[in-house]
């Protein structure tokens, strides 16, 4: 049993020495080939930035894998059609908003031309009615002098008659 694990633990071990090689772009020296101090430190490096990649490679893959198969779970499903339809509800209601909130700027934008209009047409009565005040005045005191100019006359006719009497007499 020992040696089953063994063997499985070493084809692991060749299968990760693989993904390194593919992640590094270059074949790895023979592990028993003895090397350089230096060699030796940057391969380290090199390895350890490789594992790095390797590892969070791994890790995104796995959670692929789980989200795979969670999104095949019926309840999953479930849950994301119910998210869906609350999307959608909210795009409808926003759509909604929108629109009454434009028809809304419509009736304000509509009934400001209404009160500008009325505004216009109350002006316009106003100056009318003021030009028929002050023509009526005008015609009144026309009428007035017209009187008092009458009157004068009248005066002035029943002064030479008086006075017209006295000097006949």
């Amino acid at each position: 049993m020992a040696a089953l694990q063994g063997h499985i633990a070493e084809h692991l071990g060749f299968h990760y020495r693989n993904e390194i090689e593919k992640q590094m772009g270059v074949t790895m020296p023979n592990p028993e080939a003895e090397l350089p101090p230096e060699m030796e430190a940057e391969l380290s490096k090199l390895i350890a930035q490789a594992s790095q990649q390797l590892l969070a490679e791994n890790k995104a893959e796995a959670a692929q894998q789980k989200n795979e198969e969670m999104a095949k779970d019926p309840l999953i499903q479930m849950q994301q059609q119910e998210l869906a339809i609350k999307q959608k509800d909210v795009q409808i209601k926003e759509q909604k908003v929108a629109s009454d909130t434009q028809a809304r700027m419509a009736q304000v934008e509509n009934e400001t031309t209404r009160i500008a209009n009325q505004k216009e047409i109350d002006f316009a009565r106003i100056q009318a009615d003021m030009s028929k005040h002050l023509d009526s005045q005008v015609i009144n005191q026309e009428m007035e002098q017209k009187r008092l100019g009458l009157e004068a006359n009248k005066s002035l006719a029943q002064f030479l008659a008086q006075r017209d009497k006295r000097i006949i007499k």
